[in-house]
């Protein structure tokens, strides 16, 4: 907790903390996606993680702060914690033999055969994955980036940002003196989003003649119980699939403002952070296929690169930013993420 890696990200070392002592204390049952939702990652109670991929997010991030944190300042610790893939469970290991902590207590050599060999298995696994990892994307392999343009000409038409539509949300049943107006959210989410740099928001008459790639709709709806309650939903244009959903309320006694703004932040934040929906869908999209402008797969590889102590990485994210930089002297975001790398 004490490293830059983990006082840099209070969320993620609150997540760590969390499921470490639960283990610790025997209380792994605890362990649950909703759990660590509404507890460490501050969801409302009716937080559904099958909707909301947000803990699913947060723990690739905690593999990869772990990941960062042994390759560079824990890389002599005795101990090391890991969070298997498909669980949210932490694994404790010695890092000698590469056995469980609790299999060390007792050791016999038939366990500690099988430990050698299974370390010796994970060796040859990582050394395998290096050097295909050396190959396709230290390189700069096409199978990871695709080509990089050598000119401007080449260059898709604006900023190469990927653009969000905010299509008009609908009300559903009349609405209270007090209740929220669907018009004033969406504008408010608007203004929330703006604070993001790689996307761009379209809310306006010009939707149809602009190519978006995702669109956010909203339906409210005003119950009896004192309350309004809203559905986005999250399109991905490209497939037409549904990518998000999630329900928001203004509870009772709650300010029309204050329902109002905190939904659009929540919103903007869930959709548009360094490691939400849509830059996740994208990393996995664009940098595995070579698809999308360069420029905002440049913009990806860098902030894989923030997160990363590999050199190779930087230097990657350094050259396509720079290759992009001189043939786009506009491109004002590379200059930004250049200084970062």
């Amino acid at each position: 907790m004490a490293s830059e890696v983990f006082r840099s990200s209070p969320q993620l070392a609150a997540f760590l903390e969390f499921v470490g002592k639960a283990v610790l204390e025997g209380k792994a049952e605890r362990i649950k996606s909703h759990t660590i939702g509404i507890e460490i990652l501050r969801r409302p109670q009716d937080f559904d993680p099958q909707a909301d991929p947000t803990v699913r997010i947060e723990a690739t991030r905690l593999r990869r702060a772990l990941d960062r944190y042994y390759s560079g300042p824990g890389q002599s610790d005795a101990v090391i914690i890991s969070l298997p893939r498909g669980s949210y469970v932490p694994a404790f290991t010695r890092r000698a033999a590469s056995l469980p902590v609790q299999d060390m207590t007792r050791p016999d050599r038939q366990k500690i055969r099988r430990g050698f060999w299974i370390a010796g298995g994970a060796i040859l696994a990582v050394a395998v994955a290096g050097l295909l990892f050396n190959i396709v994307y230290r390189r700069g392999g096409d199978e990871i980036a695709g080509n990089w343009p050598t000119s401007a000409k080449q260059l898709l038409p604006g900023n190469g940002m990927p653009t969000l539509a905010l299509q008009n949300f609908e009300s559903i049943g009349p609405a209270r003196a007090n209740g929220l107006s669907a018009a004033t959210l969406k504008e408010k989410i608007r203004l929330a989003s703006a604070r993001f740099e790689t996307i761009n928001i379209l809310a306006g008459p010009e939707m149809s003649d602009m190519a978006v790639a995702y669109r956010l709709l909203g339906y409210v709806d005003y119950t009896g119980a004192g309350e309004a309650r809203v559905q986005f939903s999250l399109l991905d244009v490209a497939d037409g699939n549904v990518v998000w959903t999630q329900t928001l309320s203004q509870q009772p006694g709650e300010d029309r403002g204050t329902a109002e703004n905190r939904m659009a932040g929540e919103v903007a934040t869930m959709l548009l952070q360094p490691f939400g929906v849509i830059r996740a869908r994208d990393y996995n999209r664009f940098l595995t296929g070579g698809k999308g402008d360069a420029r905002y797969r440049c913009l990806l590889i860098a902030s894989d690169a923030f997160r990363s102590f590999l050199p190779d990485a930087h230097e990657r994210a350094r050259d396509c930013l720079e290759r992009l930089i001189a043939i786009d002297p506009g491109f004002g975001l590379g200059f930004s993420y250049l200084a970062g790398v």
